[in-house]
C-alpha cells in the first residue's frame, strides 16, 4: 500500500453514502439506549443485540472518515497540519466530555433521592471531589451519556501517531496494534480502559481503511466486471444472511416453540457462539463481522442513493454530518425521559423514540447552539 498515490487523492467532495449511513446508527443509537420495548426501532434493529451493533458501526465509520479527511489534509497541508487538527477536535470533546459527566453526576446525585428507579446507571454516589475529579480528568470515569465523547476524544489523541505510522506507509503496526489490543481485551478483563480496548478496533480500523479508502476503490475499479459485481453481491448477500440470522436469534426463541428455534436457543447459550459473536459485544469475530456486513451496507446504500436521499435524506444527512450534535442532544434526552415517562405500550415507546428523534431535528435545522456543541 503506497502511502501516496496521485490518482486517488481524497476529491473534497462529502461521501454521500457515509453520512447516510452514519446518520442512521446515530438515529438508532438513540432507540436502543431508551430500550423502551417492545418500539418501532427497536424491533427493527434487533434491540441492539445483533452481531454488529450501531455503536460499532458508528466507531467505524467516525475512524473511516478521520483516514479519508486527515490524509486530504496530510497531502494538502503537511502532516502537522492534520495533526494538530485532530489534537484540537479531541481537546474540544474531551472537555465536552468532562463537563457532561460533571454535569449528569451532579443531575443524577440530586435525583438518587427523590427517583431512584429512574437515575442511569453507573452513578458513582460515594467518592469525593478529588479523587473522582482525577478519575475524569484521566479517563477512567465517565457518566451519563458522555461516554462516546470520551472514547473520541481519547481515540483523537493517539490519531496522529497512526496517521504518521500511515504516513511512513507501516500500515501493518496499526493493523497489529489494534487487532493485538482487541485480542488483549477479549482474553479478560482490565479495570476502566476495557471500553478503550473495546471499541479502538473499530475506529482504528475504519481510520486505517479510511486513510487508503481512494487506493483501495482504484483497486476495486481495475478489476473485471465480472469479479466487481461478484465481490459486491458477495457482499450483500453475506450482510443480508447475517442480518436475518442475528433477528432470528434474538427474536425466534422468544416467539416460537418450533424445533429450529429450539436449535437456535440452545446455539445461542453455547459458550463457543457467544465467544465469537456476543459475549457483551465482545465476541471475538465480531470486527470480521462489522467489516462485511459495512461493505454490503455500503453496496447497497451506494446502489440506491438517489431514492434514500429523495425519501429520507431530509433526516439522515443532516444526523450524519452533525453526528456528534445529535448524541449529546439524544443523550441530554435519554437522561431526562425516564424522571416522566416509563417504558409502555408499543405505541407509547414508539412516540417517545419519533418525539425525541424530531425535537432533535428540528434543534439540528435550526442549528440551535451549533457554535458551542461539538458537531
Amino acid at each position: 500500500m503506497a502511502a501516496s498515490d496521485a490518482a486517488t487523492s481524497a476529491p473534497s467532495t462529502r461521501i454521500n453514502a457515509l453520512d447516510l449511513m452514519r446518520g442512521y446508527l446515530i438515529m438508532v443509537i438513540i432507540s436502543v439506549h431508551l430500550a423502551y420495548y417492545p418500539s418501532l426501532l427497536g424491533a427493527f434493529d434487533g434491540r441492539g443485540q445483533l452481531w454488529v451493533s450501531e455503536a460499532e458501526g458508528f466507531f467505524f465509520i467516525s475512524g473511516l472518515l478521520i483516514g479519508i479527511i486527515r490524509r486530504r489534509d496530510i497531502e494538502r497541508s503537511g502532516f502537522m497540519t492534520a495533526a494538530v487538527k485532530v489534537l484540537k477536535r479531541g481537546l474540544r470533546l474531551y472537555l465536552t466530555g468532562a463537563v457532561l459527566t460533571i454535569l449528569y453526576l451532579c443531575w443524577g446525585r440530586w435525583m438518587i433521592g427523590i427517583s431512584p428507579d429512574s437515575v442511569k446507571g453507573g452513578l458513582d454516589t460515594s467518592s469525593s471531589v478529588l479523587p473522582l475529579a482525577w478519575s475524569i480528568i484521566t479517563l477512567k470515569y465517565s457518566y451519563g451519556w458522555s461516554d462516546f465523547l470520551i472514547f473520541y476524544a481519547g481515540f483523537l489523541f493517539v490519531t496522529p501517531i497512526v496517521l504518521w505510522l500511515l504516513l511512513k506507509r507501516l500500515w501493518w503496526v496499526v493493523l497489529s496494534a489494534t487487532l493485538g489490543l482487541w485480542l488483549w481485551r477479549w482474553n479478560g478483563g482490565y479495570g476502566p480502559y476495557n471500553s478503550f480496548l473495546q471499541w479502538q478496533v473499530y475506529f482504528f480500523l475504519g481510520t486505517l481503511i479510511g486513510y487508503y479508502w481512494h487506493t483501495l476503490g482504484a483497486a476495486l475499479a481495475r478489476l473485471p466486471g465480472g469479479w466487481q459485481r461478484a465481490v459486491k453481491l458477495g457482499a450483500v448477500i453475506v450482510t443480508v444472511m447475517m442480518a436475518v440470522g442475528g433477528l432470528l436469534a434474538v427474536f425466534g426463541p422468544q416467539n416460537s416453540s418450533s424445533s429450529l428455534f429450539a436449535w437456535i436457543h440452545a446455539v445461542n447459550a453455547s459458550t463457543f457462539y457467544n465467544r465469537m459473536l456476543t459475549d457483551g459485544r465482545d465476541g471475538l469475530l465480531r470486527p470480521i463481522v462489522l467489516l462485511v456486513t459495512f461493505a454490503g451496507a455500503f453496496t447497497l446504500v451506494r446502489r440506491y442513493e438517489h431514492k434514500i436521499m429523495h425519501y429520507a435524506g431530509w433526516l439522515l444527512l443532516p444526523f450524519g454530518r452533525n453526528s456528534l450534535y445529535v448524541y449529546i442532544l439524544g443523550g441530554l434526552a435519554l437522561f431526562t425521559i425516564p424522571f416522566f415517562a416509563h417504558a409502555g405500550s408499543f405505541w407509547l415507546n414508539s412516540a417517545l423514540e419519533v418525539g425525541t428523534i424530531t425535537v432533535i431535528w428540528l434543534a439540528v435545522k435550526h442549528k440551535v447552539l451549533f457554535k458551542i456543541i461539538p458537531r
